[in-house]
């Protein structure tokens, strides 16, 4: 997913940006569904955290398809971008949350079952 929405922004990088992000949505819409009927990480914390990333990813995406729109005015961008990092922070909050949880789960394992 990453390599190809890498290839996008390289190769697409003399098209119009609607058409770089409507790609990189569609993209990242075909992972989301992937990812949902597979499921492809051991934990159930880890394949939400990858939902939740993957949403965010096409949250940002769709979002910032308006913002380039020639038709969206000042206070529009305004929402929109507050819509974006609002999301973004969502995910940072909630991934840093979950990764010191399971950073307390192991240092209280390594002191009953020292190695």
């Amino acid at each position: 997913r990453k390599v190809a929405l890498m290839c996008i922004s390289v190769f697409l990088s003399q098209v119009n940006r609607s058409v770089q992000a409507l790609t990189f949505f569609g993209i990242l819409s075909v992972a989301y569904k992937i990812h949902e009927l597979n499921h492809p990480y051991s934990t159930r914390e880890l394949n939400a955290l990858e939902v939740r990333s993957l949403f965010v990813g096409i949250t940002t995406v769709y979002c910032g398809v308006y913002c380039v729109m020639e038709e969206s005015r000042g206070f529009d961008k305004i929402l929109i971008l507050i819509l974006i990092v609002s999301a973004n922070f969502y995910f940072i909050f909630t991934w840093f949350f979950k990764i010191s949880e399971g950073s307390r789960f192991c240092l209280w394992f390594k002191k009953f079952y020292p190695s």
